[in-house]
């Protein structure tokens, strides 16, 4: 056999064997990557969706639509306005007289029965500012077409993933024909730990028995949002990352 002929089995060898170590690595690691629609995490897109709930370390944010459709931040910046119930006097402006109450109809007696207690006002929400709707909305929507980076199947207990008792829970809510959150949620997700080397969190569906690798950035976005504060400021984002040892 020709030195030549040596070297190129040797070669071929060595590929197979390095074929042989990708496949078992690739099995322990119970990963794999599908292509990109496959590695959607949701059906759903911004516009079908009326609330959003995070429960982040203890706190909860509530993003919701108001009656006209545009996104805000139900928290104390908030406000509702008041609206007088039928027949009643409408509010008066601070050190302004009480408007009088309007005249009986006529027919009616004049030492007729008592004055009917007064109907507290209706609260209607503040329309929110458009710009901080569109920014919210954006928000939303790079959420909603999240694309996971991996699924892995768990080797190991769910708190080494940090998904025993997560420090982070995203519900979504619907959207109704008449415009409000329906009742129930559409489905809601488990943020768990930062990947190794942090680029990535894991994550899982309710029911799911695999976990999900979402990129850092597409959760970290809606936190701060939410709260206003950034979990991880000094974090290059966008990069996948592998998984933990």
């Amino acid at each position: 056999m020709s030195r030549s002929v040596r070297i190129y089995l040797v070669w071929v060898a060595l590929a197979v064997l390095a074929g042989i170590i990708f496949l078992q690595r690739s099995r322990e690691d119970g990963a794999y990557v599908p292509s990109s629609e496959q590695r959607r995490m949701f059906a759903f897109r911004e516009a079908e969706l009326g609330q959003i709930d995070l429960f982040y370390h203890g706190r909860l944010a509530t993003l919701m639509r108001s009656p006209g459709g545009l996104w805000f931040l139900h928290d104390s910046s908030h406000s509702h306005s008041s609206i007088a119930a039928p027949g009643s006097a409408e509010p008066a402006a601070p050190g302004q007289p009480t408007a009088a109450a309007p005249p009986s109809p006529v027919g009616a007696p004049a030492n007729g029965p008592g004055p009917t207690p007064a109907t507290p006002p209706a609260q209607a929400h503040t329309e929110p500012d458009p710009a901080k709707a569109a920014k919210l909305a954006e928000s939303v929507d790079f959420l909603a077409r999240l694309i996971f980076d991996r699924r892995i199947q768990p080797t190991e207990p769910m708190k080494e993933y940090g998904l025993e008792n997560p420090a982070a829970l995203i519900l979504f809510y619907g959207r109704s024909q008449n415009g409000k959150p329906a009742a129930a949620p559409l489905t809601s997700l488990y943020i768990g730990d930062t990947i190794t080397n942090g680029f990535a969190y894991y994550a899982q569906v309710p029911g799911d028995r695999d976990i999900t690798l979402i990129p850092l950035y597409q959760v970290d976005q809606l936190v701060q949002a939410a709260f206003g504060i950034d979990p991880h400021p000094n974090m290059n984002k966008g990069v996948p990352g592998e998984r933990k040892n």
